[in-house]
């Protein structure tokens, strides 16, 4: 059984990256890259790597316009009515909201916030459960 696998520049799905963990790796995965946003949580997926002690880092977590979307309605999650209130409630922007809402998920997460004083102010507020939960559904 190999100690390591050099997956380095490769793009490895869900179930291959389980089979990987499972095959006896001396070492496993640094993380995982999930695709995930408040519409997609991925919570049993985002779980099982948890569970295995793998961090999860959010994969575009601002959104994009590329989005496959649940519902041809749902909107840029940087225009979600329901994360434009909270933002505007804490004094944040959406952004920051996002950011926010994947960390106090324990993600990893890196957004590509262009202005390091939006950066530096997502840690100086927290999300209440009601606000995690609102920005599900």
């Amino acid at each position: 059984m190999p100690e390591v696998i050099d997956v380095e520049g490769k793009v490895w799905g869900n179930y291959k990256v389980q089979y990987l963990i499972n095959s006896g790796l001396k070492y496993k995965p640094a993380t995982k890259q999930v695709y995930c946003h408040p519409y997609l949580t991925q919570e049993k997926l985002i779980r099982y790597f948890h569970s295995d002690r793998i961090p999860v880092t959010a994969y575009n977590p601002l959104d994009s316009p590329e989005r496959t979307r649940a519902k041809l309605e749902d909107p840029s999650l940087l225009e979600d009515i329901a994360i434009k209130a909270i933002a505007e409630k804490h004094h944040k922007i959406q952004a920051q909201v996002l950011t926010l809402f994947y960390i106090q998920k324990n993600n990893i997460v890196v957004p590509k916030l262009e202005t390091p004083s939006y950066i530096a102010k997502i840690f100086d507020f927290e999300l209440a459960q009601e606000e995690m939960e609102r920005n599900l559904h």
